[in-house]
């Protein structure tokens, strides 16, 4: 079974990798190697056929994810789990773990429906759905201290994007010769990888701006919205890698993935909405029978028109790996990782791992890993791997942001593979 951890969009991620807190650029075979380095699917250690599956072979164990920007379980058993009043050093401390751009959550899903891999070809069929949802920390400060008399409190920070895709992904990986290189390389390997893209669902908003006033004997709000959702998009993206084998110790490996990923959505299945309200009124009361009629007064624009055909990234990303072998049971790895965009869960902020990989015996693994930078900012992970000959079953959990109640997202990966 597969549930990956996915904090990131569009990384094929297992629960090696998961243990190894993402550190796999170099090691990934078979159908693990999408997403990761195609290279690595020209290596002679790669199975003459694999098959991941979920909780039953054609039965896909989906992944479901959030990982939040500020918020961590110990929070808030502290402040909303104890009883009593929260005063006014809780308020601020509260608001404080929250940045000025806004409270950034990340859910995420992801199913492997299909992956299979024949030597050194691979062929997958994922869907996910990846977005962002951020809330004005104005917002939260209004949920705490309510509105100060003649005081505006902006709510233009307010932002969602969410899109569904399903990928259709095919690699492969071969030896090459270059003349430079292998001067200190003792084999290299080129590899590639095509994804025909379709787009199930997109939701956004374009823009969202508003305030809101009280005054002793007035309440005034205003609001202007724009959004627009679509159904139906295609696109193509493009995996290219390199990897090396230096001598009997060292590996390393480089790849961008996602190169030139977009989704293009159709203008048939596409609607755009604008909304735009103005309140002015001497009192607002929730529940008095007056609210729906004076509501609807204040609403100025609610109207919903054809679309346009629009583009959406399938966010690109580059990875780099070393791999050194310690001993014959321990495997010693670095990584790198960079992503060229800050849609869908993905950032700017590079971020570096460190891993190891302890096998004291052939059907026995245990793998951990450090990570810093990136949106989890930091990760420590664990992970086990049961290994025979032709099954192997692998559990890897990370922790982001923080450790136990410190975190901010949890991962969880479970999987099976059968392997010839």
């Amino acid at each position: 079974m597969v549930g990956t951890e996915t904090a990131t969009a569009q990384t094929l991620i297992g629960p090696q990798s998961v243990g190894l807190a993402q550190t796999y650029t170099t090691q990934s075979r078979g159908v693990n190697a999408m997403g990761w380095n195609p290279a690595n699917l020209g290596y002679s250690d790669n199975p003459r056929f694999s098959f991941r599956f979920g909780i039953l072979p054609l039965v896909p164990f989906p992944s479901v994810q959030m990982v939040n920007s500020s918020v961590s379980l110990g929070w808030f058993n502290r402040y909303f789990t104890n009883g009593g009043t929260l005063s006014n050093d809780d308020k601020r401390a509260i608001l404080g773990v929250f940045p000025e751009a806004g409270w950034d959550l990340s859910p995420q899903f992801n199913v492997q429906l299909l992956g299979m891999s024949f030597g050194h070809r691979v062929v997958t069929l994922e869907a996910n759905a990846q977005g962002n949802v951020v809330l004005p920390t104005s917002l939260l400060s209004l949920a705490l201290y309510g509105n100060e008399f003649s005081k505006p409190i902006p709510l233009n920070d307010l932002n969602t994007e969410a899109q569904v895709v399903a990928a259709l992904s095919y690699g492969q990986g071969r030896q090459i010769y270059i003349p430079y290189l292998s001067d200190i390389a003792e084999e290299t390997y080129l590899g590639g990888g095509v994804k025909a893209l379709i787009g199930l669902g997109y939701a956004g908003t374009e823009s969202a701006t508003g305030s809101i006033a009280s005054y002793p004997e007035r309440v005034f709000a205003e609001g202007n919205a724009k959004a627009r959702y679509a159904l139906g998009g295609y696109g193509f993206a493009f995996d290219a890698g390199l990897s090396a084998k230096f001598n009997d110790r060292i590996q390393a490996g480089l790849a961008l993935n996602n190169l030139f990923g977009t989704i293009q959505w159709s203008k048939r299945n596409s609607m755009a909405y604008e909304y735009r309200i103005s309140l002015d009124t001497d009192t607002l009361d929730l529940f008095s029978n007056e609210f729906d009629s004076l509501m609807e007064k204040a609403v100025k624009i609610d109207t919903s028109y054809k679309g346009v055909s629009f583009r959406t990234p399938y966010p690109a990303y580059l990875v780099a790996g070393v791999q050194y072998e310690l001993t014959s049971s321990i495997q010693l790895y670095f990584n790198y990782k960079q992503g060229f965009s800050h849609r869908f869960n993905m950032t700017t902020t590079p971020r570096i791992s460190l891993a190891t990989e302890l096998s004291p015996s052939r059907w026995f693994t245990f793998r951990t890993g450090l990570a810093v930078g990136g949106k989890e900012r930091l990760q420590l992970a664990a992970g086990l791997g049961f290994h025979s000959r032709h099954y192997a079953f692998d559990i890897g959990a990370a922790a982001a942001g923080g450790l136990f109640n410190h975190s901010r997202g949890v991962s969880l990966s479970l999987g099976q593979e059968l392997r010839w």
